[in-house]
C-alpha cells in the first residue's frame, strides 16, 4: 500500500544520503496513491532509487535535497527516465509528454511487506 512505499522512500533516503528524510504527510500519502493507480510498486520503487541516487545530476529538478513532493511533481519525467535512462538521453522518449501505460494491480492483499 502507499504507506509501504513511503516507508521505502524514507528508508532509501536514509541509506542513500545518510540522514533522515522529511516527515511523511497525508498529502504525500494521497500523492502516492495516485502514483499507484498508474504504476506498479516495483516501477515506483525503482524510480525512487533512481531519483535518490541521481537527483544532483538531473537538470530539470529544482536544486536542494530530494523530497517526496518533488518526486511526485516530476514523476512523469523521472519514472520513464528511471526505466530507461539511455532512451531519455538519446531523445527516444519525450519526457514532457510521457503518459504512463496502464499497469497491473497488485493482487496480494496479505498486507505483507513488499520486496523489490
Amino acid at each position: 500500500n502507499a504507506n509501504h512505499l513511503l516507508a521505502f522512500f524514507r528508508d532509501e533516503f536514509y541509506q542513500t544520503l545518510g540522514f533522515a528524510a522529511p516527515p511523511i504527510t497525508n498529502k504525500d500519502r494521497g500523492q502516492m496513491k495516485k502514483l499507484m493507480e498508474a504504476y506498479d510498486q516495483e516501477t515506483i520503487a525503482h524510480a525512487i532509487r533512481f531519483y535518490l541516487q541521481n537527483y544532483k545530476n538531473i537538470s530539470y529538478l529544482p536544486p536542494g535535497f530530494p523530497n517526496f513532493s518533488v518526486f511526485y511533481g516530476y514523476s512523469k519525467s523521472l519514472i520513464p527516465q528511471a526505466i530507461n535512462p539511455s532512451a531519455a538521453k538519446q531523445g527516444k522518449i519525450n519526457l514532457r509528454e510521457y503518459e504512463p501505460e496502464q499497469t497491473r494491480k497488485n493482487d496480494d492483499n496479505s498486507g505483507g511487506k513488499y520486496v523489490w
